[in-house]
């Protein structure tokens, strides 16, 4: 059975008070994940050139039942309940495919 790695890009836009918070707390989601979801690949997170308090995290999961696997982890749900409050507005959340690299 073939599976499709599944991209996970989310693109804060963070208060700049609740930065440093909201980092830390993206800190810890991405390590946890990576130490303890054998489905998840790799785990970015990078912030925005033109703007230090836009944060993008990047993950990439075995494929949606890894993504969906995570969603529901210990680590993951205090981070999701927790940062509501630090947003400037709503994350943008795009799951896609990831690209078979070239022969």
């Amino acid at each position: 059975m073939s599976h499709t790695p599944l991209v996970m890009t989310a693109r804060y836009q963070v208060r700049p008070e609740a930065i440093k918070e909201f980092m830390a707390l993206a800190e810890h989601d991405a390590s946890e994940s990576l130490a303890f979801e054998l489905g998840c690949r790799r785990f970015d997170i990078s912030l925005d050139d033109g703007n230090p308090h836009t944060v993008v995290l990047t993950a990439t999961f075995d494929d949606r039942s890894a993504f969906d696997h995570h969603t529901h982890m210990p680590h993951y749900l205090p981070c999701l309940a927790g940062v509501s409050d630090m947003l400037e507005a709503p994350a943008e959340i795009d799951l896609s495919a990831e690209d078979a690299p070239a022969a």
